[in-house]
């Protein structure tokens, strides 16, 4: 079985810092699960790691795709699972770092995310408004309609995918990898100051001009990455809905439920090893993988 690390918990936690220092100890290379830095152009927002950062260690799932192309969650899986053998045919250590946690479960259990995407349906989907996808979409699974929201195309346009073409896949429960899955965490009360640190720190960079800079290269907003926690705050900022004012405290809350969710995920993964953030989680994911405990 290809041995591997995983390394997840929720935004700002400290994931990429622990990552870097256990690829470093370990010759390990990283492999990003975060679905926002598969694309290219989205780097202050997304958190990316530095170019000094992935110049030490080389990081796999990095501004791979353009900001208006499809990627699923079928898609994710095949690219990290060919990533992983890439690394482990060099002799070195595969580190998924993240925290996008149905991308990591898909990766450790093979999940097929649905069916593969049909060019010739998605051209057909891409000329609906987004009315008459969420209209198409309630007539094939109502269920899935009341739970994806009408302006969430990338998703509409999924569900009926999932709807209408034949399976490409199943299930594999006996993953072929051994996995050592570490999960930083901490107070929710320190998670919640690290993101607004962060959040500052973000908009100190430029956050706002990087949006601007998109939308003026022609980028719809409908592009997916858009749809992304603080990103769509900033669109509805340009497009004049939300006052300067506002703007740091909504991206604020909205990234605070973003991490209880992440929280709420990665709490219920099985056989997984917790981590205090504040403890050097680096330091204790490579004494218990050169040591065993």
């Amino acid at each position: 079985m290809v041995k591997l690390v995983v390394i997840a918990g929720p935004t700002a936690v400290g994931k990429s810092d622990a990552a870097l220092k256990v690829a470093l100890a370990l010759e390990g290379e990283i492999i990003n699960a975060d679905s926002i830095q598969l694309y290219r152009h989205f780097d202050v927002g997304s958190a990316k790691p530095s170019a000094e950062a992935r110049a030490l260690v080389p990081h796999h799932l990095i501004d791979i795709l353009s900001p208006d192309e499809r990627f699923s969650l079928w898609d994710y899986n095949g690219a990290a699972r060919e990533a992983i053998r890439d690394v482990a045919s060099r002799g070195k250590l595969p580190i998924i770092c993240g925290g996008t946690g149905l991308y990591i479960k898909a990766v450790l259990e093979n999940l097929d995310g649905g069916v593969k995407g049909n060019d010739d349906l998605r051209t057909e989907l891409s000329k609906l408004t987004n009315d008459e996808l969420h209209g198409r979409l309630a007539g094939l699974n109502p269920e899935a309609a009341r739970k994806i929201h009408p302006n969430d195309t990338y998703r509409l346009i999924r569900g009926i995918e999932n709807s209408l073409l034949p399976p490409t896949g199943s299930r594999n429960w006996k993953s072929e990898y051994d996995a050592a899955y570490f999960v930083l965490s901490s107070a929710k009360s320190a998670v919640y100051e690290r993101i607004g640190a962060r959040v500052d720190k973000m908009f100190e960079s430029g956050w706002v001009e990087e949006v601007r800079n998109l939308l003026g290269r022609g980028y719809s907003p409908d592009c997916k990455p858009f749809k992304s926690v603080g990103y769509w705050q900033i669109m509805k900022f340009l497009a004049g809905e939300t006052p300067p004012e506002k703007l740091a405290d909504e991206v604020k809350k909205s990234s605070r439920n973003y991490a209880k969710r992440q929280m709420t995920w990665f709490h219920a993964v099985k056989d997984s090893i917790r981590l205090e953030a504040a403890e050097d989680p680096a330091g204790q994911i490579i004494r218990i993988m050169t040591t065993g405990r």
